[in-house]
C-alpha cells in the first residue's frame, strides 16, 4: 500500500466497531403481490456464526439480499 489509502480491513473496523449488530425488526419482502418473508425479526450479533437452514424457495437468498441491502423490504427496517 501507499499508505494514503485505507485498506478494505481499516474500513471495515470502522464502519462495523466492536459491538456491531445486524438487527431485522418487522421485515417483509412482497414480489409482484406474493409474500416472500412474511414480517421476521432477527438479530445477528458480530462475534457468532448463524445458519440460515430452508427448503427450497422457502425465502433464504431474499432474506441475504435484504441483509446485504440489494433489496429494499416491503415493510421493517434493517438496522447496522
Amino acid at each position: 500500500m501507499d499508505g494514503g489509502s485505507p485498506s478494505i480491513r481499516d474500513q471495515g473496523s470502522r464502519i462495523g466497531g466492536p459491538d456491531m449488530t445486524l438487527e431485522l425488526k418487522g421485515v417483509s419482502k412482497v414480489v409482484e403481490g406474493q409474500t416472500h418473508i412474511y414480517p421476521t425479526d432477527l438479530t445477528l450479533e458480530k462475534g457468532t456464526m448463524n445458519v440460515l437452514l430452508g427448503p427450497t424457495l422457502s425465502g433464504k437468498t431474499s432474506l441475504m439480499r435484504l441483509m446485504a441491502g440489494l433489496d429494499v423490504p416491503a415493510t421493517g427496517q434493517i438496522i447496522w
